[in-house]
C-alpha cells in the first residue's frame, strides 16, 4: 500500500508538473503564465472579471469550458500517420473524420493495431525520424481542418452540425457566453488590479469576413492569436486566450489539497530519482522533464520496435 501511495504521488505530481513547465509554456504568453502562478490571488475579488478566476471553491469557468480551451480544434490535422506497422505504415494517413467511410480515427469502435498510437510520430522523442517526425500541429487561427466539417448528424452530410464551428458557437450562445467585447473590458480590469504593468488586451475590431463572428468568444480567441502571432509569442494564444487558460490552470492546481503546489511548492521530478521512483532515462527525450517522461512512465508504444 505504501509503495502505490508513493507511486501514485509522484505521477500525479509528475503530471501537474508536466503542465505548468511543458504544456502551458508551449501556448500560453510567458507574461500571462507568470501572472497566472507566482502571484497570491486570495484577496482579488473573483468576481472582478467576466472570467471567474476564485481561489476558493473553485469551478471551472463557463469562457474556458467552452471558448478558450477549445482553441486545440484549429490545431488539429485533417489525418495522421499513427505507426509504423504492417497494419498501418509510413506515407499512410488516417483521417480524423470522415463522413462516408468507416477507416476513421473516431471512437465507439473496435481498436485495431492500424489506429494505435506511436508515440515518437506525434511527440519529439530520441527515435524519432528527423524532418518526418513529430507530426506538427496545425497553428491556433480561425481555419480549421476540412475535416472537421465532417462530422456526422443524423446521416445528412450537410446538417449544420456537421461543422465543428457551428457547433461551438451555436453551444456559446446556448450557454449564455458573454461577447468577446465584454470578456476584453473585464479582462483587463482583472490584470491591471493584479499588476499595474499587466499586458492589456485591445479589441479587434471586425471585417467584412467575419463582423458577424467578432463577438462568438471561442472565435474571437482564435482570430487574437491569428492577429497577435508575433516572433515573440508566435503560436501562442493572444492575452485574452492566454489569460483565460493560465488563470484556469493555476486554479485548479492551486486548489487540488493533493498537488506540489500545496504540499512541497519546491518540488521538482529531480528530487525523486534518488529514490529510483523516476529514472534519468525518463527524461531522456528533452532538457527537462515533458509529455514524453509520461508516455516512457506508461510503457506505450513509443517506436517501430514496439509492435
Amino acid at each position: 500500500a505504501a509503495k502505490f501511495t508513493k507511486a501514485r504521488r509522484v505521477l500525479t505530481w509528475l503530471y501537474h508538473w508536466v503542465i505548468r513547465h511543458d504544456f502551458l509554456p508551449k501556448i500560453i504568453r510567458e507574461d500571462i503564465l507568470k501572472l497566472a502562478f507566482d502571484n497570491d490571488l486570495t484577496n482579488i475579488n473573483k468576481k472582478t472579471a467576466t472570467v471567474d478566476f476564485g481561489f476558493e471553491g473553485f469551478q471551472i469557468p463557463a469562457e474556458f469550458a467552452f471558448a478558450a480551451y477549445r482553441f486545440g480544434h484549429s490545431m488539429v490535422r485533417d489525418s495522421y500517420q499513427t505507426n509504423n506497422s504492417d497494419a498501418a505504415g509510413f506515407g499512410n494517413f488516417i483521417p480524423i473524420f470522415d463522413a462516408v467511410s468507416a477507416d476513421d480515427l473516431k471512437g465507439n469502435r473496435r481498436m485495431t493495431l492500424r489506429k494505435v498510437v506511436q508515440w515518437d510520430w506525434f511527440l519529439k522523442m530520441t527515435s524519432s525520424a528527423e524532418s518526418f517526425f513529430p507530426q506538427k500541429a496545425m497553428p491556433i487561427n480561425t481555419t480549421l481542418s476540412r475535416a472537421l466539417s465532417e462530422l456526422e448528424r443524423d446521416g445528412d452530410l450537410k446538417h449544420i452540425n456537421n461543422f465543428l464551428a457551428a457547433r461551438n458557437i451555436l453551444r456559446g450562445i446556448r450557454v449564455g457566453m458573454p461577447k468577446a467585447s465584454s470578456v476584453v473590458n473585464e479582462l483587463n480590469t482583472f490584470l491591471h488590479a493584479l499588476d499595474s504593468k499587466a499586458p492589456q488586451a485591445e479589441f479587434i475590431n471586425g471585417n467584412d469576413k467575419n463582423k458577424n463572428m467578432i463577438e462568438a468568444l471561442w472565435y474571437y480567441i482564435l482570430l487574437e492569436a491569428e492577429e497577435q502571432a508575433n516572433k515573440e509569442n508566435a503560436g501562442k494564444l493572444g492575452i485574452v486566450g492566454s489569460s483565460i487558460v493560465a488563470f484556469t490552470f493555476a486554479g485548479l492546481l492551486k486548489n487540488t489539497s493533493n498537488s506540489y503546489f500545496n504540499l512541497n511548492p519546491s518540488w521538482e521530478p529531480d528530487d525523486e530519482t534518488a529514490s529510483g521512483a523516476l529514472l534519468g532515462d525518463d527524461k531522456k527525450d528533452d532538457k527537462d522533464w515533458s509529455l514524453a517522461s509520461i508516455i516512457r512512465l506508461s510503457k506505450l508504444p513509443v517506436s517501430v520496435e514496439d509492435f
